[in-house]
């Protein structure tokens, strides 16, 4: 038997055997969904003929995949059934302190917001799902890439390149009264209102960072399933342990804390 980690294990079945399946065929197990072919058509607004496996079929094969790459292709199929766990305090920002870190946690809350939506049945769903990023990855041989340059905290400017100054007024009367943000500075006075405020972002952006890292954590917590579910259920391989940290921006003991976690009911 090959020793392989679970990384090469999915680059060698999507790469090197699944092509190898037509387009309707696959494994003895099936899991189909037909996830792939939809997205496909949504990126590229074409039908394109991917196999039963997300992948384009070698229409000159004269073989059928490894047994063992129906096997891995139908687990990744059942990541589908894996119900989204994210922790209340998910924290993509651990290396950023002081008065940045206030401005990366509000950007961490807006990725949330744009990678899930709550299904009808009041749980938290991923927009897309994550055999996607299983797919992406194992036939690039890349990895989500998590790193971001320092942010540097810059205040918001006017169009005259001065730091501008906002404050909340209600316009209206009664229940038709709306609190607003205007202009908070008096220019008669030359000098901001006693209730301005100046707001502050963070250069670069935080926000495509926390999505990456998002995906980084979704991604390795995919792989370490697929490792311990395929563990000994493959005839050729010897999977080796995920050796990979699961938030490499940060230490210590929350590194083992996973965000899929369990089967749905």
């Amino acid at each position: 038997m090959r020793s392989m980690d679970i990384e090469r294990v999915l680059r060698w079945a999507y790469v090197d055997e699944l092509p190898h399946a037509k387009v309707a065929q696959r494994g003895p197990a099936t899991f189909g969904r037909g996830w792939a072919n939809v997205e496909s058509y949504a990126q590229l607004l074409t039908v394109i003929d991917c196999n039963a496996y997300g992948v384009v079929p070698d229409i000159a094969s004269q073989r059928l995949p490894h047994p063992d790459a129906y096997e891995i292709g139908d687990m990744v199929d059942a990541l589908a059934d894996l119900e989204l766990a994210l922790p209340e305090d998910w924290d993509p920002f651990a290396d950023v302190a002081g008065e940045a870190r206030p401005l990366a946690m509000a950007a961490a809350v807006r990725a949330i917001r744009h990678l899930t939506i709550i299904d009808d049945a009041g749980r938290q769903r991923l927009r897309r799902p994550v055999q996607k990023l299983i797919l992406r990855h194992a036939i690039m041989g890349t990895e989500p890439d998590w790193q971001g340059e320092a942010f540097e905290v810059k205040v918001e400017r006017n169009t005259f390149g001065q730091p501008a100054w906002f404050r909340r007024v209600l316009r209206g009367e009664g229940r038709e009264a709306m609190e607003v943000e205007v202009d908070g500075f008096d220019a008669k006075r030359r000098r901001p209102y006693h209730d301005a405020y100046q707001r502050f972002y963070l250069d670069p952006d935080a926000f495509p960072v926390a999505i990456a890292r998002a995906e980084y954590e979704l991604w390795h917590s995919a792989l370490s399933f697929l490792a311990e579910e395929l563990a000994g259920r493959l005839q050729s391989i010897r999977l080796l342990p995920l050796e990979r940290a699961a938030r490499p921006w940060e230490t210590g003991p929350r590194e083992g804390r996973r965000i899929l976690f369990s089967l749905c009911a």
